[in-house]
C-alpha cells in the first residue's frame, strides 16, 4: 500500500515542479514519470504480481539455449519474439533485474511518448493509467511490449500509414498473440458513429453474453490464450468494477460529446488551429477513434466472465479511456465542477487500486 501511496505522492509534486517554472511542461514531467515508473516496477520483489517469478524464470531458462536450439525453440514458443529479446540480453546482461528494469523502461518510455502526443492532460492520464491499469506491468511484460508497437501503430492510424501500421501490429504479434485482435482497427477508427450504436452495443452485449463459451472457446486459438481453458471466474471485484464502469461510461461519454460538437456552428479551436465544425473536423475524429475503441472493450467483456485473462485484450481498447476522461471532463463540466469532479474520481480510483492490493499479490515490496 505505502509503495503505491508513494508513487501517487511523487506523481503529484514532479508535475508541480515541472508545471511552475516552465510553460512546456509536458516533455519534462513525462520523462520524469517514465524514469519513476521504470523504478518502481523494475525495483519490485519478485514475488509482486502473479507472474513476476514465472518471469524471471524463464528469462534464465531461455537466456541459457545455446544457439542451435534457439531457432527452432522460439517458433515452438507463442512469442518468438519475447524468447529471443531475453536471449539476447542474458548474454549481455544475465541478471533477471536488468531484464525487468529494461521492459519496464521501453513500457514506460513509449507510454510517455504516446501520452505526449495524445493526451490533453497527461498528469491525469498518467494518473488513471496507475490507478486503473497499475498492476498490468507486473503481471505482462509481453504483452506489456506488445503494446508499445500496438501504441506506435495508432500513430499510424492517425498518419494513415496502412504498411507501417500493419508491421506494427505484426511485431507486437510476436510479442503476444491477443495482439492480433487490435487488427481491425485500422478500419473501425474511421468508421462513423451513428446514434443507433447504443442500442445496437446492448442488443450485442446480451448474446454474447449467454454464448460468452462457445465464443471464448472459437478464438482462443488465434491467441495466446489456446490453451487456457474456462475458469468460469473473472478478476477481483475492484478490477472488475473499475474497468467495465469506465469503458461502458467512457462509450456512453463518447456518444455524448460528439452529439453536442457535431450541434456546434461555426469554427473551433482545437491544437492551435481553426477547422469548420463538420463530421470531418480533427475534434469529432478523435471522439470516433475513442468510441469504437470503447465499443469493441464493450464487446469483449463478457468474456472476461469466462478467463479473467481475457480482460488484458480488453486492454488494448480500454486504454483510451485515459485519453477520453480529461478530455471529456474539460468538454462538459465548468472548471469549477471539473475539478470536483476530478478530486473525487482521482480518490475513488486511488481506494479501489490500495484495497485491491494490500491484501494480494500486488503487495509492493523492493527487491532488496
Amino acid at each position: 500500500m505505502i509503495g503505491y501511496l508513494i508513487i501517487v505522492i511523487l506523481m503529484v509534486l514532479w508535475y508541480a515542479l515541472c508545471k511552475k517554472p516552465r510553460t512546456n511542461y509536458q516533455k519534462y514531467f513525462l520523462i520524469g514519470m517514465a524514469v519513476i515508473m521504470t523504478l518502481f516496477y523494475g525495483l519490485r520483489a519478485s514475488s509482486v504480481g502473479s507472474d513476476t517469478i514465472s518471469y524471471i524464470d524463464m528469462f534464465q531458462k531461455d537466456g541459457l539455449l545455446s544457439l542451435n536450439t534457439l531457432w527452432e525453440y522460439m517458433w515452438e514458443q507463442k512469442s518468438p519474439a519475447y524468447v529471443l529479446c531475453e536471449w539476447l540480453v542474458y548474454w549481455l546482461l544475465p541478471y533477471p533485474r536488468v531484464w525487468l528494469i529494461i521492459t519496464s523502461a521501453v513500457f514506460f518510455g513509449a507510454f510517455s511518448y504516446f501520452l505526449y502526443h495524445n493526451s490533453e492532460d497527461p498528469f491525469y492520464s498518467y494518473y488513471l493509467f496507475f490507478t486503473i491499469f497499475g498492476t498490468f506491468q507486473m503481471t505482462g511484460l509481453r504483452q506489456s511490449i506488445a503494446m508499445v508497437f500496438l501504441m506506435f501503430a495508432f500513430e499510424q492510424i492517425k498518419r494513415k500509414k496502412l504498411i507501417k501500421y500493419l508491421l506494427h501490429v505484426g511485431a507486437a504479434y510476436l510479442f503476444h498473440r491477443s495482439a492480433i485482435v487490435f487488427l481491425p482497427m485500422y478500419l473501425l477508427m474511421k468508421r462513423k458513429v451513428h446514434r443507433y450504436d447504443l442500442p445496437v452495443l446492448i442488443a450485442l452485449l446480451v448474446p454474447i453474453y449467454m454464448n460468452r463459451s462457445l465464443i471464448f472457446n472459437s478464438i482462443k486459438m488465434y491467441t495466446s490464450y489456446y490453451y487456457f481453458g474456462e475458469l468460469n471466474h473473472g478478476e477481483p471485484i475492484n478490477f472488475s468494477i473499475m474497468i467495465y464502469a469506465a469503458t461502458l461510461l467512457g462509450f456512453f461519454l463518447c456518444i455524448l460529446l460528439q452529439n453536442a460538437e457535431k450541434k456546434q456552428s461555426g469554427d473551433f479551436q482545437f491544437d492551435g488551429r481553426i477547422y469548420k465544425a463538420s463530421l470531418d473536423s480533427v475534434g469529432i475524429m478523435k471522439y470516433m477513434q475513442y468510441t469504437n475503441s470503447m465499443y469493441i472493450a464493450c464487446l469483449f467483456m463478457p468474456l472476461v466472465a469466462v478467463n479473467g485473462s481475457i480482460r488484458r485484450i480488453v486492454m488494448y481498447f480500454a486504454l483510451f479511456i485515459i485519453l477520453l476522461i480529461p478530455k471529456g471532463l474539460k468538454a462538459i463540466l465548468t472548471p469549477s465542477v471539473n475539478v470536483l469532479v476530478r478530486f473525487v474520481l482521482a480518490v475513488l480510483l486511488l481506494y479501489l487500486l490500495i484495497s485491491g492490493t494490500s491484501s494480494s499479490s500486488y503487495y509492493y515490496t523492493l527487491c532488496f
